[in-house]
């Protein structure tokens, strides 16, 4: 994968939102509306990935990664390595260059890449990895409070130096390639103890307070 690009608005926010127990669907579906709208009015619409997608640099932090996934029965690791540095070398001159390769074109590839980048996903919820300024991530952070104090939604956010892009590329020349990006300080999984702690919290207060009212009956 890429190295980790650097944050180009300040940093990498991780934002997870999900429903409140028994909250107005619609609600919800406001809230996170007003995140949107905070998002898109970000520099870049937030966009972790610029235009030109992320920058290439050779050789990359995981040159020692791809030499230990590259074992081969017999083959020395010196010889790996230098296996691995050819290879790598080769691809990253063919970015560098814009060279076509076959049916492969580095430009297309690089603009699908940003095109194809899952940074933005809702579903039973949102899921979001943010590049935007300090007072972008403030908005959305107030505004999710707000929320979350009104009954509506349960968040965690989390926010960190770079963001991290995992690919699954089967045929590099074709277009179905998809890209995942996440906060490279662990962000989706930082943002979700705290949701899930917040959860935890509210039922066991819900118990409580179960108790104390079959107490009181």
């Amino acid at each position: 994968p890429p190295p980790p690009p650097p944050p180009r608005h300040g940093l990498i926010l991780s934002v997870l939102v999900v429903g409140a127990e028994g909250a107005d669907p619609a609600a919800i579906r406001r809230v996170i509306g007003e995140v949107l709208r905070i998002v898109a009015a970000a520099p870049a619409m937030g966009r972790p990935l610029p235009e030109e997608g992320p920058p290439l640099r050779w050789p990359s932090e995981g040159i020692a990664l791809e030499v230990a996934a590259s074992r081969s029965a017999g083959q020395p690791r010196l010889a790996r390595r230098l296996a691995v540095l050819a290879r790598t070398l080769a691809a990253s001159l063919v970015f560098r260059f814009g060279l076509r390769v076959g049916g492969f074109d580095p430009a297309r590839y690089r603009h699908e890449l940003v095109a194809n980048a899952d940074f933005q996903k809702y579903d039973d919820g949102l899921r979001m990895t943010l590049d935007c300024d300090e007072a972008t991530a403030a908005a959305i952070e107030a505004r999710l409070a707000a929320a979350e104090a009104a009954g509506i939604v349960h968040f965690g956010l989390h926010r960190q130096s770079a963001a991290l892009t995992t690919c699954i590329t089967i045929v590099p020349s074709e277009s179905d390639h998809v890209h995942f990006i996440d906060g490279d300080g662990g962000g989706y999984a930082r943002a979700a103890q705290i949701l899930k702690a917040k959860i935890k919290d509210e039922i066991k207060d819900e118990i409580k307070d179960e108790t104390r009212s079959g107490t009181a009956a």
